[in-house]
């Protein structure tokens, strides 16, 4: 453009220049964002505003410094898109999977025939997204079937990851689930835990984590008027997931209700043939009102056994739900609690 009545170049101007850009770019960014252009069809009609422009200095003479300043913003607005838009392209490019080209899907050659599968990039969002959703608590999310110990002193739980590692390996076409059993801090949940990460970012299973206690109480709490969530809400996932983690079965003290609860979520989860991995301290034993000593201070001294704990028909019910897996060993807690204290 050839403009006669330049500003004069002094403080005075750059500080115009700097307001002139800043109207710019928001211009550009409210061009792209809030108006819904877009970065390339935002800079058609900047472009035909600068057309405009140049065509009324040339044909209607206007040559004044508004004029002058008018154009900066409108250039700089134009500058902000293109720039906005080579950004994210680069971006874009930078994402795409080289395997499928963005598509989720890739090319299988076996011999002569030619097939697609999805690619892996999709596989790993999946599992990304599925892990995230699967409620791990984060005292556990380092728990990994990798990382589990099983040698050494702990070759006595070398058995039960092999159980772990089988289950992963043979599921969904074998999809009986896991009665995993043994007393505290034997690793019981991080097997648990490193069993359904496995099935989750190896195989895309949806996959759901719950402590015992933690899920009555949340039913419990869905009774009160003020929480929005109903008991249908609390369940629906529990009931629906294809592979359920219930840690800790047993751990509240039982009462009818308690009794009630359990036999619906397993009830329902064992007529839907879904698969279950549930585990406990308690020993699998029968209760004492079926087994125990008749003498009641005998009964009395007794230990506490799962039957006691869940009652005998839901006992009788996770055996035709799960396999028994059985853990021995020391406590992990105790033994790193002592160690630190040496």
């Amino acid at each position: 453009m050839h403009i006669r009545n330049v500003p004069r170049i002094d403080a005075g101007y750059w500080a115009a220049i700097v307001a002139a850009s800043m109207c710019g770019t928001n211009a550009g960014d409210l061009a792209a964002g809030p108006l819904g252009l877009g970065h390339v069809r935002g800079i058609i009609p900047i472009a035909a505003v600068f057309l405009a422009i140049v065509w009324a200095e040339k044909v209607l003479n206007w040559t004044t410094v508004a004029f002058y300043w008018l154009a900066i913003i409108v250039l700089r607005t134009m500058a902000t898109n293109i720039a906005d838009f080579a950004t994210h392209a680069m971006k874009v490019s930078a994402e795409i999977c080289p395997q499928c080209d963005g598509t989720g899907w890739k090319s299988v050659s076996r011999d002569s025939d030619r097939r697609v599968t999805r690619c892996d990039c999709r596989l790993q969002a999946r599992g990304r997204a599925l892990l995230t959703s699967a409620r791990i608590p984060k005292r556990y999310e380092h728990c990994e079937l990798s990382n589990f110990e099983f040698d050494g002193p702990h070759r006595l739980l070398a058995n039960a990851r092999m159980a772990a590692c089988r289950f992963v390996e043979e599921y969904p076409v074998e999809n009986t689930g896991l009665l995993i059993i043994g007393s505290i801090g034997v690793g019981k949940t991080h097997l648990a835990v490193g069993i359904i990460k496995e099935l989750v970012l190896s195989k895309g299973i949806a996959c759901l984590f719950y402590d015992y206690r933690e899920l009555l109480k949340q039913i419990q709490n869905s009774y009160n008027d003020s929480v929005k969530a109903t008991e249908l809400d609390v369940l629906r996932p529990v009931f629906e997931t294809e592979v359920l983690v219930l840690d800790e079965l047993g751990a509240v003290k039982p009462t009818d209700w308690v009794w009630d609860t359990v036999s619906h979520i397993l009830n329902t989860r064992y007529n839907n043939k879904r698969t279950t991995i549930i585990t406990t301290n308690f020993p699998d034993l029968p209760a004492a009102a079926v087994a125990g000593p008749r003498d009641l201070t005998a009964r009395a001294a007794r230990e506490e056994t799962l039957g006691d704990r869940i009652g005998e028909r839901m006992r009788s019910r996770l055996h035709e739900m799960c396999r028994v897996v059985r853990m021995e060993g020391e406590d992990f807690r105790q033994k790193f609690r002592s160690a630190s204290l040496r």
